[in-house]
């Protein structure tokens, strides 16, 4: 999987999550469709992510790694760290 992949995965899963955290103060009329949507949305985004990669290698060549590779940097990870910590309950 690319970095590209990687991170509207990461980007789908958030907005997931959000959405199903949140939609607890909607009606239930508003709140079950959004939460369907949403969970609709983000397996939508990982199909197209594979079949998108499936096409994509079959029509250009793969474009040389970084001297990263695919893994993270550490940037990446003091912003997983923030979000878990703004995540906890009673750090409002």
């Amino acid at each position: 999987m690319t970095k590209d992949q990687t991170g509207r995965i990461i980007g789908a899963a958030f907005g997931l999550v959000f959405i199903q955290a949140n939609a607890v103060a909607l009606p239930t009329a508003a709140a079950a469709p959004l939460r369907l949507l949403s969970l609709a949305g983000f397996l939508w985004v990982a199909v197209l992510g594979r079949r998108g990669r499936a096409a994509a290698t079959a029509t250009e060549s793969a474009p040389a790694p970084d001297e990263s590779g695919t893994r993270f940097g550490r940037r990446y990870w003091y912003v997983v760290a923030a979000e878990v910590a703004a995540s906890r309950p009673g750090s409002s």
